[in-house]
């Protein structure tokens, strides 16, 4: 797996969560929509929060860096949390 992956070149206010990924040493990663603002130090986008789609829509940089590290996510408008589950591992939305 890359290590040290970056949104880009420029700041990105998704690299704390792209970093809390790289770093994860199991298959899931479960986290509230709470703890992710927390994460990145500002709220979640509305569409992040409505849409479930904002977390795995290809055209999205924050979704092709966690792609590219092998994660996918599963996100739950309902229970307003994301769970990243790493390629191979079975997922589903919740």
């Amino acid at each position: 797996m890359p290590s040290g992956h970056k949104l880009s070149d420029k700041p990105s206010k998704y690299q704390p969560l792209i970093d809390l990924l790289t770093g994860a040493s199991g298959d899931e990663v479960t986290l509230t929509y709470k703890e992710v603002a927390a994460l990145i130090g500002g709220p979640l986008p509305e569409t992040a929060v409505l849409q479930t789609t904002w977390w795995r829509g290809k055209r999205y940089d924050h979704v092709q860096a966690w792609q590219a590290l092998g994660w996918r996510a599963h996100a739950s408008a309902a229970n307003r949390r994301v769970r990243f589950t790493r390629d191979g591992e079975e997922g589903r939305d919740e």
